[in-house]
């Protein structure tokens, strides 16, 4: 017996019927000029501010970081390299305090964080209790210097909000960052009591 023929005509529509189907979703979207849609650069920072040649910009140094890489510069560093053993130090210096608040006393007063008497007042001001501590220094505020060795201190982190005063049985001596370049102060036997704000931190002065 013979198969009846399927018609060319009812052939041609089941062909087209799989190519719409399974091949047409196997093929990708183009876009409307036949080119891949670019993918978004994740890399770009629109926000960043650039200089006139389309660089981005550094962000400005803040009061603390300038007055830091003045008083460690030279050598023919760069601000930058300066600021970076900065940073180094004050990272070194939280790592140690989050190992053991007594260890980073310990590490500071025998030297063993490069650069942290230093960078502390300026760049990590949160651990100038440790430094204070650490070196016999004196931080803001009213504190009895009963205990304290005799001698010079200075502020290096000292603003130019820095005031003092040196409560006495003799008179009292006050002063302020704009009297001098520099924040210094004498301790004596007849200081009983150091007040001041906006001077960070007094650190003895070494006769070296």
């Amino acid at each position: 017996m013979r198969r009846a023929a399927v018609p060319i005509a009812a052939l041609v529509v089941l062909l087209a019927g799989c190519s719409d189907g399974v091949g047409a979703a196997e093929e990708a979207p183009a876009s409307a000029s036949g080119a891949p849609t670019p993918l978004p650069d994740l890399t770009a920072a629109p926000d960043a501010e650039n200089d006139a040649s389309g660089n981005p910009t550094a962000s400005p140094l803040t009061e603390a970081e300038k007055r830091y890489i003045e008083l460690n510069g030279g050598d023919g560093l760069f601000e930058g390299a300066v600021l970076e053993q900065g940073v180094e130090a004050c990272s070194r210096v939280e790592f140690a305090a989050q190992v053991d608040q007594g260890l980073l006393v310990d590490d500071i007063r025998e030297g063993e964080i490069a650069g942290a008497t230093g960078a502390i007042p300026f760049l990590c001001p949160e651990y100038v209790p440790q430094l204070a501590e650490a070196l016999g220094g004196i931080e803001d505020g009213a504190t009895e210097t009963a205990g304290l060795a005799e001698g010079d201190y200075a502020a290096p982190a000292a603003g130019l909000d820095c005031e003092w005063t040196l409560v006495g049985s003799g008179a009292d001596e006050a002063g302020d960052v704009a009297s001098g370049d520099v924040a210094e102060i004498e301790l004596t036997g007849d200081v009983t009591t150091l007040e001041s704000s906006g001077c960070v931190v007094w650190l003895p002065v070494s006769d070296d």
